[in-house]
């Protein structure tokens, strides 16, 4: 959220073919095992109640992608955010999306 321009870039393939970065393709996939890795040590430790970890993943991905794409595309003012609450707000949706997994 505090380099839209950034996300822009990294976030389409719009400005070029995101598997034919080395670079990029290897911090993906750092990025990747590092959520498997905290999920699957989180399950082990009986956070979780669900055993489909994949689909906590993508789920995650796709919240906090969807929420900077909101952020980008200015949404927010039409949902009654405020440009200086977006990151409160950020943080409010992300413990509510950890609240929903989390092993009550």
């Amino acid at each position: 959220m505090r380099n839209p321009a950034h996300f822009e870039i990294i976030s389409t393939g719009r400005y070029f073919a995101h598997g034919s970065s080395a670079e990029l393709t290897r911090d993906n996939a750092e990025l990747i095992a590092l959520t498997e890795q905290m999920l699957a040590e989180a399950a082990e430790q009986g956070l979780l109640p669900s055993a489909d970890l994949k689909r906590i993943q993508i789920a995650g991905r796709a919240l906090v992608y969807g929420f900077a794409r909101m952020n980008l595309d200015g949404h927010f003012p039409r949902w009654g955010v405020e440009e200086g609450e977006v990151e409160r707000m950020a943080e409010g949706v992300i413990d509510l999306f950890i609240a929903g997994i989390a092993k009550r």
